[in-house]
């Protein structure tokens, strides 16, 4: 059976687009700038579509502790992703610990503020 709920931080769109700024910056360096407004959001657009794929794996590669289970952000509303540390596709990913200092870690990276991981219902 699919997992129903996921552990995790929620991402908003806001979140999404300062990484898909940075990404797209890193690939394309300050074209973004060169471009038209309408242009250029555009291409953020895109830039988003990509960003709710290759974050987790940065965050996955860079704290390597937490399972990966999920290579994408897991959907919680229309504007709101969730970047998952767990969930509860089984009994033993249930339960699976994700040590305090990584999860510490992908809050400071993510620039979450106070928020806190908790248990979400996910869309399937």
């Amino acid at each position: 059976m699919p997992a129903t709920q996921a552990y995790g931080f929620v991402l908003d769109m806001e979140i999404i687009r300062h990484w898909a700024i940075k990404f797209y910056t890193n690939s394309h360096g300050d074209k973004l700038s060169t471009l038209s407004p309408e242009d250029a959001e555009e291409e953020l657009s895109t830039a988003c579509t990509v960003t709710i794929s290759m974050l987790p794996m940065v965050i996955y590669r860079e704290f390597p502790r937490i399972p990966s289970v999920w290579y994408r952000l897991a959907r919680i509303d229309r504007k709101k992703y969730l970047l998952v540390l767990k969930d509860n596709e089984t009994a033993a990913s249930t339960k699976a610990k994700v040590e305090p200092d990584d999860v510490e870690g992908v809050r400071q990276k993510l620039d979450l503020g106070t928020q806190r991981p908790r248990w979400y219902p996910i869309l399937t």
